[in-house]
């Protein structure tokens, strides 16, 4: 069974006018509601709509979730996570451009988790492809995280 689910966050848990949130205008970006924020030119950064209540299941069960972002603006990144009061859900925010074994290296030994007990949600099939050569279970994303996609685990 899975003990740690991990997620990207452009095009996974967010969109963004701009595909991803390094290449927008940035920060400072204001929350215009409770799922959807704006950067400092308008444009709009926004959960998919069933985004924050799979994270709210999740974390009320007995799963351990995190973040690997591969994301060039971890700033801009961190602001979004804050302002959308997504950080109490997750036990570990990885945010750092390269690889994202790396970043599933550095929550196995911090998780003290096995690879095999990780589930990994990405819509880019290059960082999936690269996980799953870890052991990590990996879940394409194709627009947006579903319910559907994680109703097995409740």
């Amino acid at each position: 069974m899975y003990k740690v689910i991990v997620f990207d966050l452009d095009q996974t848990l967010w969109w963004c006018v701009n595909t991803w949130i390094d290449m927008s205008s940035g920060a400072p970006f204001t929350r215009v509601d409770v799922d959807a924020l704006i950067d400092r030119e308008g444009y709009r950064l926004e959960l998919f709509a069933d985004s924050r209540r799979i994270l709210e299941e999740l974390h009320s069960g007995d799963y351990i979730l995190a973040v690997a972002s591969r994301s060039g603006a971890p700033d801009w990144a961190h602001e979004a996570l804050k302002k959308l009061d997504l950080n109490k859900y997750f036990q570990e925010v990885l945010i750092f451009p390269g690889a994202k074994t790396t970043h599933f290296e550095i929550l196995k030994s911090r998780l003290e988790c096995e690879y095999s007990e990780m589930l990994f949600y990405d819509d880019e099939r290059r960082n999936l492809d690269d996980v799953s050569g870890l052991g990590v279970t990996c879940i394409h994303v194709r627009n947006g995280l579903e319910y559907k996609q994680i109703s097995e685990l409740l």
